[in-house]
This record gives structure tokens, sequence and C-alpha cells, in this order.
């Protein structure tokens, strides 16, 4: 497994105002190898029933009982399965910036004001090798290639209120949609 990621952030204020903008991307390569321990089930079948494999050939009867002979080990040994299986490719980038300020002068304190939006979006790639899924045991018999992606919009903003020199009044907004499944609003209020 190989992952690369970078991520950018500036951070600075401008007229009274504190901001935040950040990019990234991260980039994962997976494989999935057999090295060793596999093998061709339709091959090995036909040597334990004495039937033609694939290929129409005889394979050396193999015996599941007992030592092998030095065909049926050679055999078991040609049959073996190696090689990549399984390739696995993902990869995630995003935006985000927010803003946040005193914006008013209440008389048990400031008024403070966020606002923010991000933008992200993730994408796979699974694919697999046929003739090495068919390993007995491997787990990964009947896979199949997906692919994928999907893209995320976030906007958001929130106020904090001074209610008393003591208490404060949070109110927030939160607005996401996803290209997948769609969107939803959430809102959110506490003292």
């Amino acid at each position: 497994n190989k992952t690369d990621r970078f991520m950018l952030d500036w951070i600075g204020s401008h007229a009274g105002w504190d901001y935040s903008v950040a990019m990234l991307q991260s980039r994962s390569n997976l494989k999935n190898v057999f090295n060793s321990g596999y093998v061709n089930n339709t091959n090995m079948v036909a040597g334990l029933n004495g039937t033609l494999d694939a290929a129409g050939l005889t394979p050396p009867w193999l015996n599941p009982f007992g030592p092998q002979t030095a065909a049926g080990a050679a055999y078991i040994q040609s049959q073996q399965i190696r090689g990549v299986m399984q390739r696995s490719e993902g990869s995630l980038r995003g935006l985000k910036a927010d803003a946040s300020a005193e914006i008013y002068k209440l008389p048990a304190g400031p008024l403070t004001m966020a606002a923010g939006i991000e933008y992200y979006r993730d994408s796979v790639s699974i694919t697999n090798d046929g003739r090495i899924a068919e390993a007995v045991g491997s787990g990964l018999e009947g896979a199949f290639d997906s692919f994928g992606s999907r893209n995320w919009l976030g906007l958001f903003a929130e106020f904090n209120v001074p209610v008393v020199k003591t208490l404060e009044l949070n109110l927030a907004l939160r607005y996401d949609d996803y290209s997948d499944f769609g969107s939803t609003v959430n809102p959110k209020a506490a003292l």
C-alpha cells in the first residue's frame, strides 16, 4: 500500500476577519499480491478426480491422504497461482475556506459570525485479475471490478450571541450536497 498526501493551509487576518484557506489531496494505491500458497482450483480438482484439467491434459493422480509422488508434487507446484490479484486506487481532493469576525458590539459582549465553504471529490477504482481470482481459499473468488466517485459541497454559517456576560446563544446552519444521494440542511441552536 502506498499513500501520498499533501495539504496547503493559508491562515491570516484582514479588516477584522480571521480566515483560513486550505487545499488537500490524497492518493492511495494498493496491490494484493499472491506470492505462494494458492493453487488453481479447477486443475487441483481434476488431479484429485483423475479427470482432464483445464488444458485438456490428464494430471498425475493427487493423493489427498498421504505423500505425493514426485509427479504429483511437481504438478501441485506448477498449479501455484502467483501475481497481482487486485489493484485498488483511491483519491481525495478538497478545498475549504472559512472566516470569522466580531460583527457587532452588544451590551453583554461582541456578536461573532463564522462562515465557510468546503468542496471535496473522492474516487475509487478496484480491478481484479479474474485468472488469479480462481485460487482456492483466496477470499476473492467472484470479486468484480468496481469504480465510483462523488462530489460533496458544504456551506455553513454560525453566530455566537452573548445574552448576558455568563450566557451565550449559538445559532448555526449547515448545508451539504452529495452527488450520490442528495442534500441535507442541519440547523443547530445551543445555550
